[in-house]
């Protein structure tokens, strides 16, 4: 509920460019990063008091583990399929449990001396559906070769052990999400909108210089052709009256070998005439 509302801040407040709804995205994903760092900080100054305290957790559910069904189905997927071990320092601590105490064979107890299934170890290459649930009866007791079917590590030192062999992929999930967090905060607390202004005012004078340097760079290019042209028409005038002619000419020649003009291409070398070719070729 709480990563909904959180994931729900952000969004429509990134949509509608909300400045509260993204405001309160940003002090929710900073709570949440302070709270993991502090968590990380403590975890690793009080390890001994957390190691006792997942101990004492670890016993309450040894004692009532047929009391509480999602206690039982958490202990055994803990023993079974995660750690692959069984009771807390080993298969004696089920002696805590009054179905599991060899004491309650007096009692007529099949369970009495024994352990859960899932501290039975898995027989290799072999697979079953259905599960063997009286694996482990009897086999606490002296002299029963059924002790060696069973995992004899205890879950606390597995979980050490789990620990430190996932200590780097663990570190670097909770870097990751801490990074990303940072990521996201910086990400949506402003709309695009706003943060387009920002880099406009930002670069401002790089945009405006640019600007002017474009219009003078026509206007400058514009007139230098226009300058060009007119020097051109009044001081090169045969230059021009020849370039105008090989024009005529090669229009001349096209419309002849089409067959759809048989007037001779003129030969005046006036300026004047020059502007009466380009009005004929257009």
């Amino acid at each position: 509920t709480i990563t909904s509302v959180i994931g729900f801040t952000g969004c429509v407040g990134a949509l509608r460019e909300n400045t509260c709804l993204l405001a309160t995205y940003a002090i929710f994903l900073g709570t949440l990063l302070l709270l993991e760092m502090t968590i990380g900080v403590l975890g690793f100054i009080f390890k001994d008091w957390i190691k006792s305290q997942a101990t004492g957790g670890f016993q309450a559910f040894i004692i009532h583990y047929r009391d509480d069904p999602d206690q039982q189905n958490l202990i055994d997927w803990i023993q079974e399929d995660w750690l692959q071990c069984c009771g807390i320092e080993g298969p004696k601590d089920w002696d805590r449990n009054n179905y599991f105490n060899c004491s309650s064979s007096e009692i007529g107890s099949s369970e009495a001396c024994g352990v859960p299934f899932s501290c039975c170890k898995r027989e290799p290459n072999v697979r079953s559906i259905t599960k063997n649930k009286q694996c482990g009866y009897n086999v606490r007791k002296p002299g029963n070769p059924g002790e060696r079917s069973i995992f004899e590590r205890g879950c606390l030192r597995a979980g050490e052990e789990w620990l430190e062999l996932n200590l780097v992929p663990v570190a670097g999930t909770i870097v990751s999400t801490m990074v990303l967090q940072t990521s996201d905060v910086s990400i949506y607390e402003k709309g695009c909108i706003q943060a387009g202004e920002e880099w406009m005012e930002k670069n401002l004078l790089v945009i405006a210089t640019t600007a002017i340097i474009t219009a003078f760079a026509q206007v400058f290019f514009t007139h230098f052709f226009l300058v060009l042209l007119l020097m051109g028409t009044f001081s090169g005038s045969r230059y021009w009256e020849y370039v105008l002619r090989k024009i005529y000419a090669l229009t001349y020649l096209h419309k002849k070998q089409s067959g759809t003009d048989n007037q001779e291409p003129p030969r005046q070398s006036s300026i004047s005439y020059s502007w009466v070719l380009i009005d004929r070729v257009e």
